[in-house]
């Protein structure tokens, strides 16, 4: 009985870790791009006051922009990078998070 429930540990634990790493990915990508990235926007604000027209002004860009640009200039695949390694690593974490706490009850 014990070995049966480990493999059903083993798999819900798998399951459950690679959906959620997959649905995360994207965010993860964006997040870690507005992170380390000093990407700035020049956007061309108009002033009233001025006769001299139109200025620049840097704008750091916020997350759905980053989706945004990410999506124009890489493609959807560019969403996914990093998924691999992951993966690798989600269904043993996962399986040793849910033995523990079978064992600690």
């Amino acid at each position: 009985m014990f070995e049966r429930d480990t493999l059903v540990h083993l798999f819900a634990g798998g399951s459950g870790g690679t959906i959620g790493a997959i649905l995360t990915c994207p965010l993860e990508v964006v997040k870690t791009r507005l992170q380390s990235s000093s990407v700035s926007l020049f956007v061309s604000e108009v002033q009233h006051s001025s006769v001299h027209g139109a200025k620049s002004k840097r704008v750091t860009p916020g997350p759905l922009r980053c989706l945004k640009l990410i999506l124009e200039k890489e493609g959807p695949r560019s969403l996914f990078k990093g998924l691999g390694p992951n993966l690798v690593g989600v269904a043993p974490s996962r399986y040793v998070g849910q033995n523990l706490s079978v064992i600690v009850s």
